[in-house]
């Protein structure tokens, strides 16, 4: 997909050679309560609204995807109500982003489609995001007839239209118009016919404006994440009592093309299972243990992609997409997301950078990152061990023994609590503890015994270890940090094949008492 760049003014006249024949402009505001989809407001409220704004954008930003996987097309997001930084942080940082012109929507359109026209394009589509019906067939069907047809309208159900097509400047269909009204088609066809120019018109779609509307939406919804032509990926989240922000986690995740949501409850008291119901996921109970949870989820799974999900992160807009290009890669078995804590701070933004760091070149991911794997890999080595703690890693462990492990450039967001409770050095020096005892070959069992008691171990201790711990875990720890670039000397390469570190991947499965607090990043 060609974008043009952010350099561009809004009145050249300057051909860019980076701009397609064809020039796809979407309209929509950022969601900010009470600003946005006004007219719902009595129907779902203001943040219900605004919710709505967003997941219609991200719903259209999708079907669009789809449709630029198969033709070379340039897209513009034009935005109105707020920031360039704040809808790319609601809708994604791959789209090129143009504040709406002043005026009213006619204004608007018309500046849209003349700064198109002069930068280059030979047929330009404006849509607005308020119309869940707009598929790819749907705008497919609009450029082709923009090239041989002056004005081309998509109309809607109520007089309006949701769309048009344009093989030159039209400047009199946008003149005039009382916008909102019954009759915006008919006078905007007249006025075509008037300037001489040729008009063809596709089949009516419906747009969602008042209450009445919201069942358009949620049959477009339901038919997006049911897709069957594209990979299913099945996210699972296990949780305990987050009723606090599960919703907002499978909100987002919700946006997804061809996902299947899968909440595991652990025994909740709260409303976790019917804010998991209300999203359309499907409840799967479990005995308490993160490890234990996400198996059984992925027990249930019906995608070819497993993707685990921590209650309290927020996957970012276009997740899907990004998964299943990683996946597709040559040699890859899983991936994981980089890492954002929600939280200001130059300590955390550090740990972020550490994690990073971890992630790319160790290739170990931790489970606040979003991990995601093939189905079939995350079963042939035996999915996540039923011990308390540590469980993210040791099933990283084994699979960048099968394939590479891919870092997405996207971030999920997640909630920096457990940073922020403990004390964020404390809480990470502890992790790091954990994590070089886990890998000496010290039982989980008996690292989670230090993290409940929110225990620093002692070096002595860690050293120490479980009894019968061999010099060889040390081998080990250096070959676990740096797996190509560890060579063993050939006089002691017999000895260390024969013996074998102590292991933990039998530790028997325990209760576990809260799941927002296990070893992270």
């Amino acid at each position: 997909m060609r974008k043009p760049s952010d350099a561009d003014s809004a009145h050249s006249h300057q051909i860019d050679e980076n701009v397609a024949g064809d020039f796809l402009i979407i309209f929509t505001r950022c969601p900010l309560p009470g600003k946005t989809k006004t007219r719902l407001i009595p129907a779902i409220g203001d943040v219900g609204a605004a919710d709505l704004q967003r997941d219609m954008t991200l719903h259209a930003l999708s079907n669009i995807a789809m449709f630029v996987e198969k033709r070379d097309v340039t897209v513009e997001l034009h935005y109105a109500g707020g920031s360039e930084s704040q809808a790319a942080d609601v809708f994604g940082c791959s789209w090129t982003y143009v504040k709406q012109t002043p005026g009213d929507l006619g204004k608007k359109m018309r500046g849209a489609a003349d700064r198109a026209f002069n930068r280059g394009a030979q047929t330009v589509v404006v849509m607005g995001a308020d119309c869940p019906e707009i598929t790819e067939d749907v705008l497919a069907e609009a450029f082709d007839k923009a090239r041989t047809t002056d004005v081309v309208f998509n109309p809607a159900t109520d007089g309006g239209y949701v769309l048009v097509g344009l093989r030159k400047p039209a400047p009199e269909i946008f003149e005039g118009m009382t916008w909102g009204g019954a009759d915006v088609l008919r006078d905007s066809c007249v006025a075509a016919q008037r300037a001489g120019l040729s008009v063809d018109l596709l089949e009516p779609l419906s747009d969602v404006d008042g209450g009445e509307d919201l069942s358009v939406w949620r049959l477009a919804d339901e038919k997006r994440r049911d897709d069957p032509r594209v990979p299913r990926i099945s996210i699972v989240i296990p949780a305990i009592n987050e009723s606090s922000g599960i919703e907002a986690t499978l909100a987002v995740a919700a946006t997804g093309r061809g996902v299947e949501l899968i909440v595991v409850d652990g025994g909740s008291t709260d409303d976790t299972r019917s804010i998991a119901e209300r999203y359309g996921a499907r409840i799967v109970s479990s005995a308490r243990g993160r490890g234990l949870q996400m198996n059984a989820g992925a027990t249930t799974a019906t995608g070819e992609i497993l993707l685990f999900l921590h209650a309290d992160t927020l996957l970012p807009p276009g997740y899907d997409r990004a998964i299943r290009d990683a996946m597709e890669k040559p040699g890859v078995v899983a991936g994981a997301f980089r890492l954002c804590i929600d939280s200001s701070g130059r300590s955390l933004r550090i740990i972020e950078r550490v994690v990073g760091f971890r992630s790319r070149v160790l290739r170990l991911p931790y489970g606040d990152q979003a991990i995601f794997v093939g189905r079939k890999a995350f079963h042939e080595v035996g999915g996540y061990l039923q011990q308390p703690i540590m469980e993210d890693y040791a099933l990283m462990r084994s699979l960048r023994k099968r394939g590479r492990i891919v870092m997405v450039n996207l971030q999920v967001k997640t909630s920096a609590r457990r940073w922020l409770e403990n004390g964020i050095w404390r809480t990470t020096l502890r992790n790091q503890l954990y994590t070089i005892a886990y890998k000496l070959g010290i039982s989980a069992k008996r690292i989670e015994s230090w993290r409940r008691t929110q225990k620093a171990p002692s070096v002595i201790e860690v050293l120490e270890g479980d009894r019968g711990l061999q010099s060889q875990s040390l081998v080990q720890l250096a070959l676990d940090t740096h797996p190509k670039q560890v060579a063993m000397p050939r006089r002691c390469s017999s000895s260390i094949r024969t013996q074998r570190a102590p292991t933990v991947e039998h530790d028997p499965p325990r209760r576990e008492t809260s799941l927002t607090e296990h070893h992270e990043s």
